[in-house]
């Protein structure tokens, strides 16, 4: 799924957007964990890991032109209000594969996912910056409102929930900036971004269940939202690895409050435990494991289940080409 969120000026200072603690730092993984995003980041000759001080600049509002050596600050944008520069920025698109994906993804290991993931939500983002991304500026005099346009954002991979489970989600942070026909940047206007939220969803899942599909998984479409899993993964597996999910929901019960998508977002924020830094990869996948263990899901059953994936993605290659 796509939900859509400002970016608060306190993650922005932060550095909050950046590749989690334990993905070395220069590593092929931690390389594609981080990456820019966007027509005007590509003008800017921004491309591969990203450069945290350089984004947290951009969410401050600081434009930069092409320069000999790189980027060159340009203007600030903002308003002064009573002597203090305001400034939105930016939005947080986060694109979050289903849990039957992130477990045969993480616990499985079956990095193909990963890919398949990633490329789901290039291609959504894609979309997002070509129709849906608007901006206003006054033209003769007439505020002008205008679709599509050249962003800058940021794409963070993370792997984990709060509550430490395997959930594969990407963090697609705009920039509070689009270059405009005229050549300009000027600031995104967020409405139909907000309002198109189930479009990014629906593109970023058909794109992944394709993708799934065509690396030897069964894909199933559950619930009225016809959201997709896999149906390789035990079930028993899909509901032990859903920690804050199930925390969410007893926080909806314990307030009496229905179970809607507005209510779970609230119960969500309500719930919400501080970010852990500094993950040991290699523990995290050991517990994983373990979990997995305790429900009778072996090592070998894991790999077993992986390799018939394999398999069958050979097959439907050779009977492709």
């Amino acid at each position: 799924m796509m939900s859509s969120t400002p970016v608060s000026a306190g993650a922005a200072a932060s550095g909050y957007y950046k590749s989690e603690g334990y993905y070395t730092t220069g590593s092929e993984e931690g390389d594609a964990a981080a990456q820019w995003f966007g027509k005007a980041a590509e003008a800017l000759g921004l491309a591969g890991r990203i450069d945290d001080p350089l984004f947290s600049e951009l969410l401050n509002g600081q434009i930069f032109k092409p320069g000999k050596d790189g980027p060159e600050p340009e203007r600030l944008m903002g308003r002064i209000v009573e002597g203090e520069r305001l400034h939105r920025p930016g939005l947080d698109l986060t694109f979050s594969a289903p849990k039957s994906v992130s477990i045969a993804a993480l616990v499985f290991e079956d990095e193909r996912l990963i890919k398949a993931h990633d490329k789901a939500v290039l291609t959504a983002m894609a979309y997002v910056e070509q129709k849906l991304v608007q901006t206003r500026y006054y033209k003769n005099g007439d505020l002008q409102v205008e679709t599509g346009g050249k962003i800058i954002a940021g794409l963070f991979r993370h792997d984990t929930s709060r509550l430490l489970d395997p959930q594969l989600h990407t963090h697609a942070v705009i920039a509070n900036m689009v270059e405009n026909s005229s050549g300009r940047m000027t600031a995104i206007h967020n409405d139909l971004i907000f309002k198109a939220q189930k479009l990014g969803s629906d593109i970023y899942r058909h794109e992944l269940a394709h993708r799934v599909q065509q690396a030897g998984y069964t894909v199933e479409r559950v619930g009225k939202d016809r959201l997709i899993e896999i149906k390789e993964v035990p079930p028993e597996l899909t509901k032990q690895f859903s920690k804050r999910r199930a925390e969410i929901e007893a926080a909806l019960k314990e307030r009496g409050m229905g179970n809607t998508a507005k209510s779970a977002e609230l119960a969500a924020l309500a719930t919400r435990t501080a970010k852990q830094e500094n993950v040991d990869r290699g523990a995290l996948q050991a517990g994983w494991l373990a979990e997995a263990e305790a429900l009778g899901l072996t090592k070998d059953r894991i790999a077993g289940i992986r390799d018939e994936a394999v398999n069958r993605h050979a097959k439907l290659t050779h009977l492709g080409g």
